[in-house]
Formats: structure tokens, C-alpha cells, sequence
């Protein structure tokens, strides 16, 4: 698994996705080091939210 796989399901999705649900879809155990340098170098934009169940932040990304 690559920043590039990341990059191009975020980019077919078109919507915010978990890092459980990307790592998921691509059969990883994570996928917070290619989230991590692809927010850092701008690919991709970040948001915290509330979890529904428990209460407890989470990040969900998407595309630019």
C-alpha cells in the first residue's frame, strides 16, 4: 500500500472516509502514515467530527 492507492480511492470516492474505512477497502491494517504525508503536503483535507456512538474524535479525510 502506497500514498498513491490512498490518493486514488479518496479521488474515486469523492466523499470523507475514516482511516478504518480506507485501511478496510484497501485490505491494510492502517493507513495513518500515507493520511499523515498526504495532508501534510496539501493532497488532501482533513476534518474532525464526533463520533455518533461514543462520542470520541475522529478524522475523516477526502480529496482536494
Amino acid at each position: 500500500m502506497s500514498q498513491q492507492d490512498v490518493y486514488e480511492l479518496l479521488k474515486k470516492k469523492k466523499r470523507w472516509m475514516t482511516s478504518k474505512e480506507i485501511a478496510k477497502i484497501l485490505g491494510i491494517m492502517s493507513s495513518n502514515a500515507s493520511l499523515k504525508k498526504l495532508y501534510k503536503y496539501g493532497e488532501i483535507m482533513r476534518r474532525m467530527t464526533r463520533s455518533e456512538l461514543n462520542h470520541h474524535l475522529i478524522y475523516e479525510y477526502k480529496i482536494r
